[in-house]
């Protein structure tokens, strides 16, 4: 019996080492691999997202034409203020001649024959408006014509000196919402992200102000969704993408506004926001690091 005891002991006692072990791994912050230099962000700021893999994961999911007439219109960027601009319709017709013309905020800028009128893209650069296209097409035996939806080019917002914006873009086709700190990586609108807001301010490096922390940005490819948290670590199905800025531990005068973050699991969305910025739709929770940070 003492033999059993004994032995009882020294198995119990491995068991809660090993026990403790696996605690202090999974409540690990930092993920290998994971930066969190001083790197100051706004050196970099402009090929930081051009010329990673990031431009091939923020896609939008297939948009299916109506049976009745519908066309659509959308702008990939392309940097530099340039946007490639497609329109889509579910028409089937023989046009003998095409005829577009280009409206920024309600005049005619470009107007132009084309041979051809088939997912009908130009590119160019955009200054700050809203845009559509009007098309006069001939067949056989008849005239169609048509304008698109409009499209809203807005102009990089200004974050105060020594600081950078937080943007927040969403993706009428997927539902999902995504978090950015750098304007060349979307501009106003890119692969069905549309541009919504200054979420607020946040500093460029950990060495900006004292009591800050990084926030970082995964994605997860098997439906293109994104989400932004202060936990660094392993999450099944995403990957680290990159650091967004470094956002305060606490509230101060300078960084007094909590950022939080709600979830719909319907779409897999996760909505970062400032109170009182709250989703407007049924289906969110309040995430598991529902108040990550204090941005100004």
């Amino acid at each position: 019996m003492a033999i059993y005891n004994k032995y009882s002991i020294i198995m119990k006692k491995n068991i809660l080492l090993l026990m403790a072990v696996v605690f202090a791994s999974a409540c690990q912050k930092n993920a290998t691999g994971i930066s969190t230099s001083t790197d100051n962000l706004l050196t970099h700021k402009l090929n930081y997202s051009r010329l990673d893999t990031t431009q091939s994961h923020l896609r939008a999911k297939s948009t299916q034409l109506a049976s009745t007439f519908s066309c659509t219109l959308t702008a990939n960027y392309n940097g530099s203020n340039s946007y490639a601009m497609t329109v889509n319709d579910n028409v089937s017709y023989v046009a003998a001649s095409t005829v577009y013309t280009l409206y920024q905020n309600g005049t005619a800028i470009e107007s132009e024959s084309i041979s051809n009128f088939n997912n009908f893209t130009i590119t160019r650069t955009l200054t700050p408006g809203t845009y559509y296209f009007s098309f006069y097409q001939v067949g056989v035996g008849q005239t169609w014509t048509w304008q698109t939806p409009t499209l809203t080019i807005v102009a990089e917002p200004a974050a105060p000196a020594g600081m950078i914006c937080l943007f927040r873009y969403f993706n009428s086709a997927s539902g999902q919402h995504i978090c950015t700190y750098d304007w060349e990586e979307l501009g106003s609108t890119n692969v069905g992200y549309s541009f919504e807001k200054v979420l607020g301010y946040t500093y460029p490096s950990a060495s900006s102000a004292t009591n800050l922390k990084p926030i970082y940005r995964y994605y997860k490819s098997s439906d293109g969704s994104h989400f932004t948290t202060d936990l660094a670590g392993t999450y099944s199905g995403f990957v680290f993408e990159k650091i967004l800025g470094y956002v305060g531990t606490a509230a101060t005068a300078t960084l007094s506004r909590s950022l939080t973050k709600y979830y719909r699991s319907s779409d897999d969305d996760h909505f970062v926001c400032v109170a009182p910025d709250v989703p407007n739709t049924t289906g969110y929770t309040q995430d598991i690091d529902f108040v990550f940070g204090y941005l100004q």
